[in-house]
């Protein structure tokens, strides 16, 4: 199935959540790669539609968590960056608060894969510079006046203590 619109991506999620539930039970292992094609068929739409996000197509971020464990875990990088949500107050139904900071594993996957010789002969520290500028600065958008959120948010008194 190729994925062409926005509806298109709803859909394939939903079929790629249910297969990847089955999967949890029957085999387990299989669920990184199903995560990781479910994603990879849809990244195109999602990055050239701006006004996709969580909210649009949930069972968006629960894929993309899944497929982030698994790329840690195998020393990969994910195959789709999720965008922030717009929204500084955004819940997620599933990930909660937490949306909010899904751009930072990514990048650890990221730098995993940098440093491990999964992707290369050896690794090397050397290609950090290079991914970062590739890939972006994963807490750029995490300014002060972005964070400001509810005083009871644990992310924001959990940014103030990273910033």
């Amino acid at each position: 199935m190729i994925v062409t619109n926005t509806e298109q991506v709803a859909i394939y999620l939903m079929l790629g959540t249910m297969i990847t539930l089955f999967a949890m039970f029957e085999r387990p292992h299989n669920v990184y790669t199903l995560c990781q094609q479910t994603l990879i068929r849809l990244r195109s739409v999602y990055e050239n539609s701006p006004n996709l996000g969580p909210n649009q197509s949930f069972f968006l971020t629960d894929t993309a968590m899944l497929e982030m464990i698994g790329s840690l875990i195998h020393g990969a990088v994910p195959s789709l960056k999720i965008r922030p949500p717009e929204d500084p107050y955004y819940v997620d139904r599933y990930l909660g608060l937490s949306t909010s900071l899904l751009p930072i594993p990514f990048q650890i996957c990221g730098l995993n894969w940098t440093v491990s010789s999964a992707g290369h002969e050896e690794g090397d520290f050397n290609r950090i510079p290079v991914f970062l500028t590739q890939h972006g600065n994963p807490v750029s958008h995490l300014t002060s006046s972005s964070i400001d959120l509810h005083p009871i948010c644990p992310t924001s008194r959990i940014m103030n203590l990273v910033a």
